[in-house]
Order: C-alpha cells, then sequence, then structure tokens
C-alpha cells in the first residue's frame, strides 16, 4: 500500500490491448493493499459506503459515487495529426452500479470524448478509502487504447492530508509506466449553487510501451483534481495530456466541472 508515499512495483503484466493512433483520455477520473470488502451501504440510493471516519477525520467517505448520468461542461482544447477538435461542451458522464470485487468496491464511468467514443474508468475502492485505477480504456475512431496497470495505480491515497505525496510504478502488456501525486488542502467549491467540501489534488501519469511493433509514449497529468469524498467524485479538474507515436502526435488540455453533485 503507497497512499502516502510509499513506491509500488509491478513485475507481472496484465492483459492490454492497443492500437497506435490512439490519443490517451484526459477528463475526471474517477479513482495498496487489499482489504475486506466493505458490506455496509449508505443509506441514499443504496451506494455502498464507509461507515469510518472520511480523509483527513472529516464526515462519512462514500466507497463509490451514485450511479447515473450526471451533467458536465467539458472544456479546452484538443489536437492531433489531422488538426483541433473541440471538447464536447456540457455533455454527460456516466457511472455504472458499484460492485462487491475482491479487496473493495468497483465502478466503472463513462466520459464522452471530443473525437468520439468515450474513456471508461474502472476504479476500485478499498476498505481505507484509497481509490485505485484497475483500467483505462480509451474508444475512439483512430484505434483504442487499454491500459491495466499491475499493480493497481492510485488515483486517491485513503488518508488526505495537506503536503502528503504518493508514487508508484506498474507494468502492461507491451509497456510500463509511473504515477505520482500531491494532496494540496482541503477547499470548498460550488456546484450547481451548492457548496461541496473537496481535497485538491494534483498528479501524473507517464507509460511508455509498443504496440503493433509501433513504440508510443504517453502522459495524462492533473494539474487539479477537486475530489470529493463524501460524493466519491471529483467534481472537477484540469487536466493535461500528450500521446506521441511514429504516426503522430495528440495532445489536450480540458476542464471538466460538474454541474450537478445528483445524478439524473
Amino acid at each position: 500500500m503507497a497512499p502516502q508515499g510509499g513506491a509500488r512495483s509491478g513485475t507481472g503484466a496484465t492483459s492490454s490491448a492497443t492500437l497506435p493512433g490512439a490519443a490517451s483520455a484526459s477528463a475526471p477520473g474517477q479513482a495498496p493493499g487489499r482489504a475486506a470488502t466493505p458490506s455496509a451501504r449508505a443509506a441514499d440510493g443504496g451506494v455502498p459506503g464507509n461507515r469510518g471516519a472520511a480523509a483527513g477525520g472529516a464526515a462519512s467517505a462514500a466507497t463509490a459515487a451514485a450511479s447515473g448520468v450526471y451533467p458536465v461542461d467539458i472544456e479546452g482544447s484538443e489536437t492531433g495529426p489531422k488538426g483541433s477538435s473541440p471538447p464536447p461542451g456540457r455533455t454527460a458522464i456516466t457511472y455504472d452500479a458499484p460492485a462487491a470485487a475482491a479487496g473493495g468496491t468497483e465502478q466503472v464511468d463513462h466520459i464522452p470524448q471530443s473525437s468520439g467514443g468515450s474513456a471508461d474508468f474502472s476504479n476500485l475502492t478499498t476498505a481505507d478509502g484509497t481509490v485505485e485505477l484497475l483500467s483505462l480504456r480509451r474508444n475512439g475512431p483512430s484505434g483504442q487504447f487499454v491500459l491495466n496497470p499491475s499493480p493497481p495505480a492510485v488515483l486517491i491515497p485513503g488518508q488526505l492530508r495537506p503536503g502528503s505525496t504518493f508514487q508508484g510504478s506498474f507494468t502492461y502488456q507491451g509497456g510500463s509506466g509511473t504515477y505520482s501525486g500531491q494532496v494540496v488542502a482541503p477547499k470548498t467549491v460550488s456546484i450547481g449553487g451548492q457548496p461541496v467540501s473537496t481535497w485538491q489534488l494534483s498528479g501524473r501519469f507517464d507509460f511508455a510501451g509498443t504496440a503493433m511493433g509501433v513504440a508510443y509514449r504517453g502522459s495524462l497529468v492533473f494539474q487539479e483534481a477537486d475530489w470529493s469524498p463524501a460524493l466519491h467524485l471529483a467534481v472537477f479538474t484540469h487536466s493535461t495530456s500528450s500521446f506521441a507515436t511514429a504516426l503522430g502526435a495528440y495532445t489536450s488540455d480540458i476542464t471538466a466541472t460538474f454541474l450537478s453533485t445528483r445524478p439524473r
């Protein structure tokens, strides 16, 4: 487990399929050791809940977001070999119903991409509140990129304290990578006219590998992510990404803001 700075290294690869030319995803994601599967459920909507103290000792934290469709505003720019494309603008992110899994609670969210298709994040929340990335699947007109880090990469550490850091490394079929992040400070933001208590974090993923004989290198940097433990949502993110192969380069600079804390 490495929520507070201990490095994690993986040696075994997991299944992963890639096609050169697939841009890396840049959008709000949601986001060390294994523990018993949480069984408690929050009263609102039957979402699995963690009745222990939230990160930093604040109010209770959820182990999954309420499932459904959330309205969001995604702005910024994406560029590739064929030029620029506008972001989706006002759109929606869909969260599947959470499910009990080995080591915690698993949930998948689907984020629309400006070039078409979606970025699908599969995350696991462990009993201590750590959110791990199990897989990232980016589907689009130019192909598909799949990242299944082994061991899973930490998106949100279980204990949130100002200034604390976390990092690790992982492998996947055809490549390897590293991640790092920092907890900045607690922050109150306004979502849909309602104040939401969050923790501001920053972080990055760097990875490189070979697919179908073509080498590639990419990065996904979260300049800012405002994470609400109670909602189990990153209600605001500013991310930049790059993905380069011999066939071309892709970059993005995206902000994503939730317009409501309740799904439709």
